[in-house]
């Protein structure tokens, strides 16, 4: 008869901890991803110039927050420190910030026909895409807006 004993359940655990990882590492890819070749600062900006591609094994599931191109990265900004020869992190860039809070911006409203233009303040910084609320000076009205590729204000419907 079998006495099972203490250092049986170590070997048992070490024995998991290899299938785990073997198991694992098998469904982890490994390819080449863009890393900044010098630590860069909040606001540095990302060219060609500052990324070299280094191989990384990258589990299945983590890779839709990695930078796994060039394209992703080509011109935005560091939004916090960015280690060299370490994976970035989407959320650690961002865009450049078209419209700056408390500088005026141009504001267009279109509906049916009907467009009204006036300078607005947007109430933060924000980039291509984003919506910003913004106060029309004039009448002290905050209306939520969306930046436009050229630095405008689109007016969305209240």
């Amino acid at each position: 008869m079998y006495r099972f004993r203490a250092r049986d359940s170590f070997l048992f655990g070490i024995g998991a901890s290899v299938l785990l990882y073997v198991c694992g590492s098998a469904r982890a890819d490994v390819q080449a991803i863009p890393v900044p070749r010098i630590t860069l600062y909040p606001g540095d900006a990302i060219t060609d110039g500052v990324l070299l591609d280094k191989r990384f094994r990258m589990p299945n599931g983590s890779v839709s927050t990695y930078a796994t191109s060039r394209g992703q990265l080509r011109g935005r900004l560091a939004r916090r420190l960015l280690a060299a020869g370490r994976p970035i992190v989407l959320n650690a860039t961002r865009g450049e910030q078209l419209v700056r809070q408390g500088k005026p911006a141009m504001a267009h409203y279109i509906d049916d026909g009907l467009e009204i233009s006036a300078n607005l303040i947007p109430l933060k910084s924000a980039e291509a895409g984003e919506t910003v609320d913004a106060r029309n000076a004039e009448t002290g009205i905050v209306v939520k807006s969306e930046v436009q590729p050229d630095g405008t204000l689109r007016v969305l419907n209240p």
